[in-house]
C-alpha cells in the first residue's frame, strides 16, 4: 500500500475516534487531496486536518489553503441542499406522502458535521400507491423528471437530485425468497420522526440494507472507502443498532460471510470493535479486498479497467461476447445514456451509432483503454472473481 493510501486511512481512523490527526509538515497534500477526492472524502479529510491547517502546520501553504477553500465550498453547497430537502420534506409531509429516508440522508447524522458527508443524490422510499401523487408534486415544484428504473424515478433541479424509490432494492433469483421478504420489510421496519408522515429506516434493518447495497456495488463496478466508513460510523454512533438482527438479516440475504469481511475491513482500517458474532480474520487474508476497494474510488471506476468486469460478466461466453456487448450494448446497459431511449427499447439500434461516435470522438482514450483491456485484463478478472467468491458475493448477488 502506498504512503498516500496509508495516510488517508490513518486520518479516517483518527477521525472516527474523535482525534485530531497530524501529518508531517512536508506531507504531499495535493496527492492526499486527490486520493480523498476519488473516494468522495475530500470534505472529511479537510475537516479532520483543519486544526493543523489553522495552526499553520504545513509547509505547502498553497495546498493547505486549497483544502480550506474546498471544505468551505462543500459545506456551503451541502447546507443549500439540506435546506432544500428539508423544505421538500415539509411539503411531502403536508401532502400526506408517507416518506422513508435512507442512505446518505440518514447516514450524515453519524458524522460530527452532517455537511461533510456529501452525496450525489438523495434517496427516499415511498409507497407505489403514492407514485403518481408524488410525481405531480415534484413536477409542480419545477423538478425535471427522468425515469431511471421501474422502482426508481429521478428528479433534478439545479444542485438538487432525488432518487425516489418504491422498493429499497430490486428482487432477484440470487437473493431467494428470504431476500425478497427482506426487501418487502422496508415499509414496516421504520421509526417515526418529528414529522407525522416522514420516517427513517430502523437502524438494524438500515445497516443490513447498506450491506446489501455495498455488496451490489462490489459485485458490479466496485465500491470505495466511503461506503465502509459509513458502516464504521454507524457501528460506532448508533445506540439502537441491534447487531444480532443485522447478522440474522445478513444470513437471510446470504451475505453473512461478506458481513464478516466488511466488519474486519472496518476493524483494520478504522480500529472499530468487532461486534459479537463476527470472527477476527488475519489481516494478510484481507489484502486483495483492501486493494480492490482502495483502487476503485467511490463507486469502483477509478483505477480499474471496466473490461475486467465485462470479462467477468461474460465468463461463460468468452472474450468475443464481452466485446460484442461493449460495441452493441443491450437496452438495459444503455437506456440511461440517451434520453430518447426512455421507454423506447425499439430505438436501440439508433443508439449504437451515437455510442460509437462518443467513443471515437468524445471518449477515445477511455474506449481505447477498454478495448485493450479485453486482451490484457483476463488475469485481473479471474483474480477479482476469486476474491468476490471468497468473501461471499460473486454468486449471491446479481
Amino acid at each position: 500500500m502506498d504512503s498516500t493510501k496509508t495516510q488517508l486511512l490513518n486520518i479516517l481512523g483518527q477521525f472516527i475516534k474523535g482525534e485530531n490527526p497530524t501529518l508531517p509538515a512536508n506531507a504531499d497534500l495535493d496527492s492526499l487531496f486527490k486520493k480523498a477526492g476519488i473516494h468522495s472524502l475530500s470534505a472529511v479529510v479537510c475537516y479532520a486536518l483543519n486544526p493543523q491547517i489553522i495552526a499553520n502546520g504545513f509547509d505547502n501553504k498553497a495546498a493547505a489553503k486549497k483544502l480550506q477553500k474546498a471544505l468551505f465550498s462543500t459545506v456551503m453547497l451541502q447546507n443549500e441542499r439540506i435546506f432544500a430537502f428539508e423544505k421538500l420534506l415539509d411539503i411531502l409531509n403536508d401532502k400526506g406522502i408517507r416518506t422513508t429516508l435512507m442512505k446518505g440522508a440518514v447516514i450524515k447524522k453519524y458524522y460530527p458535521d452532517d455537511t461533510i458527508r456529501t452525496f450525489g443524490d438523495i434517496d427516499f422510499l415511498i409507497s407505489p400507491n403514492d407514485r403518481d401523487a408524488l410525481h405531480n408534486i415534484m413536477v409542480d415544484l419545477g423538478y425535471d423528471f427522468n425515469k431511471a428504473e421501474p422502482t426508481v424515478w429521478v428528479y433534478v433541479k439545479g444542485n438538487e437530485k432525488y432518487e425516489v424509490h418504491t422498493a429499497v432494492s430490486v428482487k432477484s433469483e440470487a437473493l431467494g425468497k428470504k431476500g425478497a421478504d427482506f426487501i418487502d420489510l422496508a415499509f414496516s421496519e421504520v421509526i417515526p420522526t418529528k414529522r407525522q408522515n416522514i420516517f427513517i429506516l430502523n437502524p438494524s434493518y438500515h445497516f443490513a440494507f447498506l450491506l446489501l447495497h455495498l455488496a451490489k456495488h462490489m459485485r458490479s463496478s466496485g465500491a470505495g472507502v466511503r461506503m465502509y466508513l459509513d458502516l464504521a460510523l454507524m457501528l460506532k454512533n448508533e445506540p439502537c443498532l441491534d447487531f444480532e438482527k443485522v447478522i440474522g438479516y445478513s444470513k437471510d440475504l446470504n451475505l453473512y460471510n461478506f458481513l464478516i469481511h466488511a466488519m474486519n475491513l472496518c476493524h483494520y482500517w478504522f480500529e472499530t470493535t468487532l461486534p459479537k458474532g463476527i470472527k477476527l480474520l488475519k489481516e494478510e487474508n484481507m489484502y486483495l479486498l483492501q486493494e480492490y476497494v482502495l483502487q476503485g474510488g467511490t463507486f469502483g471506476f477509478y483505477e480499474r479497467n471496466p473490461a475486467a468486469q465485462r470479462l467477468r460478466d461474460e465468463k461463460k461466453k468468452g472474450r468475443l461476447a464481452a466485446i460484442l456487448r461493449y460495441v452493441f450494448p443491450p437496452y438495459v446497459d444503455i437506456k440511461n445514456a440517451y434520453r430518447f431511449l426512455t421507454d423506447r427499447p425499439y430505438l436501440l439500434p439508433l443508439a449504437w451509432p451515437c455510442r460509437w461516435f462518443d467513443g471515437i470522438f468524445l471518449r477515445r482514450k477511455k474506449a481505447s483503454t477498454v478495448f485493450k483491456g479485453f486482451f490484457t485484463e483476463g488475469d485481473a478478472a479471474k483474480a477479482t472473481e476469486q476474491m468476490l467468491t471468497d468473501i461471499g458475493i460473486e454468486n449471491n448477488i446479481k
